[in-house]
């Protein structure tokens, strides 16, 4: 008896004389050595049943819906061998997963079920019956052809099995490798930080030391002078010294009084009790402005490449110019994208140097694009906007309920988020993530990777009206009341009322940080534009009939302030201290009603939304 996988297998000289041979058996019973005619086919069990097994496979709840195939249909002689096969096709539709394929079209060469052909393949002449098909013509020469492709394509495929196996080995070698380059440079940038701050406690020692030293030498000749007075004193009062002696002590503590004196207005003119330690803001300014530690790049190829969750765009060397009153100091850092989930490459976003604009800004080209989705059902109505830090346009069109995210080349929408509530207003916060105020009290923050996606969501026990964002600190508002929360929700500070107890603010519809992150800007529909310092102390205020109905703000990248008025029909421009500088755009240049401004630093390009208006207008400013 030959055997194969350890299992005996019966020959047909092996059974008994007066056993039937069958050339398609049971597949159960053949399994236990057993010669029974098949009288079905499970296609979707791929096994071959005689009456007895059929019965029980049926019997099986998980067996219901498969298809069976008759055995009995038409027994064809094979060309090639003689033997007799049975002709059925087996293999089930994919697009019909209850029938079995066994139709042919010859006019499109291509198989299929007979539901597909009644569908598909009502025109075509040349349909087929496979059974009759294949007993009429040879298809031995199509099946070798076929077969050979297979043959090659099989070995392919194995190759780029294998090298895509590679490459993911290669890929988690690269990752490894890139997490310790990135922990070896955090150790040596913790060195460098470490380094600094003992080089600040060494000075401040120093300082100390040399204060202390200071008072201690004065204390020595104060103590001196005092012995010297009191013994002068005491040989004037003394009636045991003449009257010529007590008259030389006399003009000797004179002087010592006038030194006293002097010693008294010296100590204070030059040195005082205390000292404090004032930071280099340039140093936070710089760090808060970078993203990523380095570049990831593909080795022989020029473009760089961000991580997965800042892919859109490619990351390039920038420069960020900080001023301050005594110095000028420029830092490189890098800009990265904001949409994507696989690494990629695309249009390379370069922040260009800034610097402090002194004149009014001047329109070079103006453009109007519709931002309407097929899906609105209402006249758009933008209400706040702002950039993100791969250039996109983030609007929150209140009429539709949604936010929409506008791609900055194309000015055509990326992707929009239905919003539960109408929403109100909406910051930038990071490279992939916006934050946006809902009228429902609630705070959501949304990623801007690929799909706008609300990410988590803060409830508040406030109106929140207008939102921005700076250094790890929200500033909300309600209609009169400026609020400052950690990240995390955690209320700060409550900001209303001046020290007199008079209210600030009336009806304030935006805010936003200025550029130095020093000053907060807030704009009121009928006080005008309001700037507080972090303490929430009043530092200027603007108002004027130039500006009615005060509505968005934003700042240009160089500490100038950009406010539009609802009422006036115009955007102005106000100078880091308040100063007015002019209006850049008016109702003539197609601006009326106007709700948001928002400002790209990169493309001096100015974005404006209106009331009731299916357009973003596109200012390009010199």
């Amino acid at each position: 008896m030959a055997k194969k996988g350890g299992r005996d297998i019966l020959t047909r000289s092996q059974l008994n004389a007066g056993d039937e041979y069958f050339e398609l058996t049971c597949t159960r019973c053949s399994k236990k050595n057993k010669n029974k005619q098949s009288v079905k086919y499970c296609a979707t069990c791929k096994q071959y049943f005689c009456k007895d097994c059929l019965e029980i496979h049926d019997d099986f709840h998980s067996s219901a819906g498969h298809v069976l195939v008759d055995t009995d249909s038409r027994i064809l002689s094979s060309r090639n061998s003689g033997r007799h096969i049975k002709i059925v096709p087996t293999e089930l539709c994919k697009e019909h997963p209850m029938e079995v394929v066994n139709m042919y079209c010859k006019d499109d060469d291509n198989v299929g079920c007979h539901v597909c052909f009644a569908l598909h393949h009502r025109s075509c002449t040349g349909v087929e019956y496979i059974p009759r098909y294949v007993q009429e013509h040879d298809p031995t020469p199509i099946i070798d052809r076929i077969n050979r492709k297979l043959t090659t394509s099989l070995k392919n495929i194995g190759a780029l099995k294998t090298a895509n196996d590679e490459r993911e080995r290669d890929l988690e070698k690269s990752k490894a490798d890139c997490e310790r380059e990135i922990n070896q440079y955090r150790r040596e940038i913790n060195d460098v930080i470490d380094k600094i701050e003992k080089q600040t406690l060494a000075e401040l020692e120093t300082e100390y030391s040399n204060r202390k030293q200071y008072n201690t030498d004065q204390n020595l000749k104060i103590q001196k002078m005092k012995s010297d007075m009191k013994r002068f004193q005491d040989g004037i009062v003394s009636e045991q010294v003449n009257l010529a002696q007590k008259f030389v002590l006399a003009m000797i503590g004179r002087k010592l009084v006038e030194q006293s004196e002097t010693m008294k207005s010296r100590s204070t003119e030059e040195q005082t009790s205390t000292f404090k330690f004032s930071r280099d803001t340039n140093i936070l300014n710089f760090l808060l402005n970078i993203f990523t530690l380095g570049m990831l790049s593909s080795p022989g190829n020029q473009n760089t490449m961000e991580t997965a969750s800042r892919s859109k765009q490619t990351k390039q060397p920038t420069s960020i110019t900080t001023t301050t009153a005594s110095k000028t100091t420029t830092s490189t850092t890098t800009t990265s994208g904001a949409t994507g989930s696989n690494i990629g490459t695309g249009t390379v976003r370069v922040v260009k140097q800034q610097s402090k604009k002194q004149g009014l800004y001047k329109v070079v080209n103006q453009s109007r694009y519709n931002m309407v989705q097929s899906d609105d059902s209402y006249t758009c109505n933008i209400l706040s906007s702002c950039v993100t830090n791969n250039g996109d346009i983030v609007l929150l069109d209140t009429n539709n309920y949604k936010i929409k995210l506008v791609d900055s080349k194309t000015y055509n929408i990326i992707s929009s988020l239905l919003c539960d509530a109408l929403p109100w207003s909406v910051c930038n916060i990071s490279s992939t993530e916006v934050v946006v105020c809902l009228l429902n009290k609630t705070i959501q923050f949304v990623s801007t990777c690929n799909n706008l996606v609300v990410t988590r969501s803060l409830s508040m026990k406030h109106k929140c009206r207008c939102i921005t964002v700076s250094r790890d600190r929200m500033y909300i508002c309600d209609d009169t009341s400026l609020y400052i929360y950690k990240m995390n929700g955690t209320l700060i500070n409550t900001i209303k009322e001046n020290k007199s107890g008079d209210k600030i603010f009336s009806h304030i519809r935006d805010i936003t940080i200025s550029d130095d992150h020093n000053m907060i800007h807030i704009v009121d529909y009928d006080k005008s534009v309001i700037t507080l310092d972090m303490n929430g102390k009043i530092c200027w205020e603007f108002s004027g009939e130039v500006l009615d109905g005060a509505y968005g703000v934003c700042t240009d990248g160089s500490g100038n302030v950009i406010v539009c008025g609802y009422m006036s029909h115009n955007v102005i421009m106000l100078g880091h201290n308040g100063d007015y500088k002019g209006e850049i755009v008016t109702q003539q240049d197609g601006v009326s009603d106007p709700h948001t401004v928002c400002f790209d630093v990169t493309q001096n390009k100015l974005y404006v939304g209106c009331e009731f208006d299916d357009n973003i207008t596109v200012f390009t400013l010199e």
